[in-house]
């Protein structure tokens, strides 16, 4: 019990560090982890452990801990978690907790909830669906669910180094209510969308490694709608998609710090409204390599209201830049291409172009 009680008060700290580009971005965070209550067991032998993590919340008071050994795993259950207290499991790898393709595998529906140390698989919807506020999520693996982890309504949650894959998308924000989020550290393999925010605000996406190895078309890194605002996406591996990051309708986002490479058809993407981005200090590299489609490249916009130079591009690496092959050419901006349209739903589009009027010569060690 008391190594238990030791890990439930270290997995948090209360601040977190993370440097990129000479940039410190300091991430608070609160120690939500609660060791104060009590311990309750499910699975193993001991005498009085729970059969089910239900059965265990069920009989659980706010503060309490539910400590799930990986004994009696897997673990075919649909978890709901509506009391405050931290799930911990005894080992990520082998403490399952199997949806069997039925709604959500855990929901959590109160705040202060902490989940750590469990794969989560079979979420018919979700494998963690989130409609609440001020919640840990770390340290799990989650796959083979519709999302991996799916937030509405919920604000100043902290999805920290997971690895989430093979889901149909791995983290999702939708619709209102969703701000002040932190992804942080968590790996995204073999989802067709990586990250997703739907009307979402004050976000920051920092550190994550986001991969797909597969063809399927309108697959997206990071994608931004439905105008979601204030946004940080900041060192991020974005890589083999077809949209690295795209962003449709959303303003006043920092893009910094980010290896944008190996992306299909473009390494960024804004269209309709997106407007005031900052876009600095990234690796734009070998984006835009499938030739068969007719747009493609490092960075591409389009919009049907244009509003000349309303994105900030500046210091980024473009491994496709003239000034990289011809060093006399060095004083010449780089040159991000676009397309807008004087009359809104008739798709009359015409060429026109946006800067970064101090491109990097080299890349970035992010």
């Amino acid at each position: 019990m008391g190594i238990i009680a030791l890990v439930i008060c270290i997995v948090l700290q209360p601040s977190l560090a993370v440097a990129t580009l000479n940039q410190t971005i300091v991430i608070e965070k609160s120690n939500n982890f609660i060791n104060n209550g009590n311990i309750l067991y499910v699975g193993g032998t001991g005498e009085g452990n729970y059969t089910s993590i239900q059965d265990a919340i069920d009989n659980a008071s706010n503060g309490d801990t539910v400590y799930v050994f990986d004994d009696s795993s897997p673990y075919y259950e649909n978890v709901v978690v509506n009391k405050s207290i931290n799930l911990l499991g005894e080992n990520k790898d082998t403490t399952v907790i199997d949806g069997y393709m039925h709604d959500h595998a855990i929901y959590v529906c109160l705040d202060y909830v902490n989940i750590s140390r469990f794969t989560i698989i079979n979420g018919m919807t979700s494998g963690i669906y989130v409609f609440s506020n001020h919640n840990t999520i770390m340290c799990n693996i989650i796959i083979n669910s519709s999302c991996g982890i799916f937030l509405t309504e919920a604000s100043y949650n902290y999805i920290w180094d997971n690895y989430i894959y093979n889901n149909t998308v791995g983290i999702v924000t939708f619709y209102s209510g969703c701000t002040y989020n932190i992804f942080l550290e968590n790996n995204l393999f073999n989802n067709i969308g990586g990250i997703c925010l739907t009307e979402s605000s004050h976000c920051k996406i920092v550190d994550n490694k986001i991969k797909y190895d597969n063809s399927t078309s309108l697959s997206m890194g990071i994608m931004l709608q439905e105008f979601s605002t204030n946004n940080e996406i900041i060192g991020n591996l974005v890589s083999d998609y077809e949209f690295g990051i795209a962003m449709c309708s959303s303003i006043n986002t920092k893009i910094s710090g980010n290896n944008i490479n190996s992306n299909r058809r473009f390494g960024l993407y804004l269209q309709h409204c997106s407007v005031n981005n900052k876009i600095t200090y990234n690796n734009f590299i070998n984006n835009g390599y499938e030739k068969s489609y007719k747009f493609r490249g490092n960075a591409f916009f389009i919009d049907s209201e244009f509003i000349p130079y309303s994105n900030i591009w500046n210091e980024n690496y473009w491994d496709d830049w003239i000034g990289l092959k011809h060093k006399l050419l060095t004083f010449l901006p780089y040159r991000i291409h676009g397309r807008w349209g004087i009359i809104r739903g008739i798709g009359i589009l015409f060429p026109t172009s946006d800067f970064d009027l101090s491109p990097a010569k080299e890349p970035y060690d992010i």
